[in-house]
């Protein structure tokens, strides 16, 4: 996936979850990647979806239609060629 400033990332509590989150999209055809969370966001081996802007309500409808709370969603933001992440 192109990194830019139009990209998100929904963190998960589980493994599980973020991977039955990521098969429902894929699924449907939604163009997700299923990453490990960078560290800057969050230790251990929490994983996330990251996706598109324009896809950013298709992810969280179906997050709460399976009733799952991520963790936390972030905005990538490119600082000097370098990812930072904004929380939201």
């Amino acid at each position: 996936m192109k990194k830019n400033n139009n990209e998100y990332l929904m963190v998960f509590t589980c493994y599980s979850k973020a991977v039955f989150v990521y098969k429902k999209l894929i699924e449907k055809g939604y163009k997700v990647n299923l990453v490990s969370t960078p560290c800057k966001i969050s230790s251990g081996c929490s994983h996330s979806i990251r996706f598109k802007e324009e896809d950013f309500s298709i992810v969280k409808s179906e997050t709460e239609k399976n009733n799952i709370v991520p963790k936390a969603i972030y905005k990538i933001v490119l600082q000097n060629n370098k990812e930072s992440y904004e929380l939201l």
